[in-house]
């Protein structure tokens, strides 16, 4: 992943700081899916995505937290494959 630039951690905390009722639903829409599978959900996002303390590797998350990144962040397939973080939306 590119350093200096925007973080995972980065788009979670902008979006919750500029629509927390899209926050609230990609939490809501991790935590439904761990419930269901039991396994690869909102902990997983919070634990191995959000308090890595090494870079992730994009390509390798699990499919719901790819889909969550490109519904809730707007990543696209092309940022996962690069294992890059896009830009925050202006």
């Amino acid at each position: 992943m590119r350093t200096g630039g925007p973080s995972i951690r980065t788009h979670y905390d902008h979006l919750h700081d500029t629509d927390v009722q899209r926050w609230s639903e990609l939490n809501g829409y991790l935590a439904r899916h761990e419930i269901a599978r039991g396994n690869d959900g909102l902990s997983y996002f919070k634990r191995s995505v959000m308090g890595a303390k090494d870079d992730v590797e994009l390509k390798y998350l699990p499919w719901v937290v790819v889909d969550a990144m490109e519904q809730f962040f707007g990543f696209t397939v092309e940022d996962i494959l690069a294992n890059q973080v896009p830009r925050l939306p202006i």
